[in-house]
């Protein structure tokens, strides 16, 4: 059998020295003492493992073939530092996100976008500090030296802010965090660069919202505001302040624009507005329902209907083809709407409480009925019941819009140009259909002791009207208030 000793292998790198069991020669090691002699004329003198150099001496007895390995030193490589890094807490792609909206994968592509938002105080970033680095050495000790991690730029912006420790980022207002060349911001607007599509998703942001481009068909926008360079198409939008729309409105009979604020617009086709200040149209306001609590101001309105608070003043009422044009000066929409609501309410209660009036205070009628119509008896009452609770509340919530009303509603209505046939204006005490041409500037006013209406002069940008005389001057000792602006 062949007597088996050590040969001492140190890699080029110097970073490791091990000893591999090999047949006996006059140059392998075969004593622990000769091992550390060998190690340090290779000049080994770091990372020497004790341990396994013992071990493998021990082992070395008995050992009959060459070929086992014991690694009795090792270096250290450099472990450089992991650079800083910014931490988002909340999404600042502003990229749309499809989610499927069912188990069958279906995505809703015009709920694509999901705009994120914070509020004030909100984490919005965590500035993550780098780490260390940790210096290698050689076998021979050389020291190897590593670099530490750079740490991530971040600042805040407007909108944002930072702790002492300068680590975390918060939102100082409302609104849509934005990351931009190391600074992190809120702004309370969000912009779409070209037309909100499929390709967009639907916007949805509690802030300012700026389209660059178009509305198409079916979109819908809900802000606090919003501004858009193009046109719209039958799309919503929504607002809790002002909507304004440099192109026009094509709403095809399903566009909607509800806002808090005023409505500007180049011009408004075949949509239902809702406002609570003044709706303008530079062009023509053409087959729209508008109900506004301000004042409609617009070049042309054709066909369709307004109602608004403060009045109407209008280029051209109306056209020569006879297109029926309604409108309503001084009406207030919250209370048409819930007048709407009480006579629906009405038709109901009174059709369910015919067929069971007779039976009131009439037990013995009541008891002669089969089992099948004294249950539809009691359901139909139910129902009564249930319909006449609503009623009353309704009723209890006209009494209070009446009541808070804080407008003067104004009862007219403006012409600068000219008022055509087939205009049916009417107020809460008169009405009249017109079947003749009204040459302007003229004001449409109550006629409170003929019940009607009629033109009386008017000279643009003058006070309202009196409706007891036809000059709009002081009239029994009072002047008459300016219009809303």
């Amino acid at each position: 059998m062949a007597t088996i000793a050590f040969n001492l292998i140190v890699d080029h790198e110097e970073m490791v020295a091990r000893l591999e069991a090999a047949e006996a020669t006059p140059d392998t090691i075969s004593t622990l003492e000769y091992a550390r002699e060998r190690l340090k004329a290779n000049n080994v003198v770091a990372g020497i493992d004790e341990a396994e150099l013992a071990h493998a001496f021990a082992r070395l007895p008995a050992l009959d073939k060459p070929g086992e390995v014991f690694v009795v030193a090792r270096g250290r490589r450099p472990v450089h530092g992991i650079d800083g890094r910014v931490d988002f807490k909340v999404d600042v792609s502003g990229q749309p996100i499809y989610r499927a909206e069912d188990a069958a994968a279906r995505i809703d592509f015009r709920e694509a976008t999901k705009i994120s938002t914070v509020k004030q105080g909100d984490i919005i970033a965590e500035l993550v500090p780098p780490t260390k680095g940790e210096k290698g050495f050689t076998l021979s000790g050389k020291e190897l030296p590593a670099r530490d991690g750079k740490p991530a730029i971040l600042r805040p912006g407007s909108g944002a802010q930072v702790d002492a420790a300068g680590r975390f980022f918060t939102a100082a207002a409302e609104g849509r965090p934005v990351y931009c060349g190391g600074i992190i911001s809120v702004s309370p607007v969000y912009e779409v660069a070209g037309d909100v599509d499929l390709k967009t998703g639907n916007v949805k942001f509690n802030g300012h919202v700026i389209v660059q481009g178009n509305v198409t068909d079916d979109a819908v926008i809900e802000a606090n505001s919003v501004e858009i360079n193009g046109v719209v198409g039958a799309a919503a939008i929504i607002a809790r302040g002002a909507v304004t729309i440099r192109g026009g409105i094509n709403g095809r009979d399903r566009g909607r624009i509800e806002a808090q604020g005023n409505v500007f617009a180049k011009y408004i086709n075949q949509t239902a507005v809702i406002a609570y200040g003044d709706v303008v149209a530079v062009r023509e306001i053409v087959n729209s329902r508008i109900w506004c609590l301000g004042r409609v101001r617009a070049d042309t309105i054709l066909g369709g209907e307004c109602l608004a608070l403060r009045g109407i003043e209008a280029g051209l009422l109306g056209s020569e083809i006879g297109v029926t044009t309604l409108l309503e000066p001084g009406a207030n929409f919250e209370v048409r709407k819930v007048e709407n609501e009480m006579a629906a309410l009405a038709e109901k209660i009174e059709s369910l409480l015919r067929p069971i009036q007779p039976f009131f205070g009439d037990r013995n009628r009541f008891r002669a009925l089969p089992d099948e119509k004294k249950q539809a008896f009691r359901d139909a009452y139910a129902a009564f019941c249930s319909y006449m609770e609503s009623y009353l509340a309704l009723g209890e919530e006209l009494r209070k819009l009446e009541e808070n009303q804080s407008m003067t509603p104004v009862k007219q209505v403006f012409v600068r140009r000219m008022l055509h046939n087939d205009v049916f204006i009417r107020t809460s005490l008169c009405q009249k259909q017109f079947k003749t041409q009204i040459t302007g500037p003229a004001a449409v006013v109550e006629d409170i002791d003929s019940g009607s209406l009629r033109a009386v002069p008017w000279k643009p940008g003058a006070d309202i009207i009196d409706s007891k005389t036809d000059n709009g001057e002081k009239s029994r000792g009072g002047t008459q208030q300016k219009k809303s602006a």
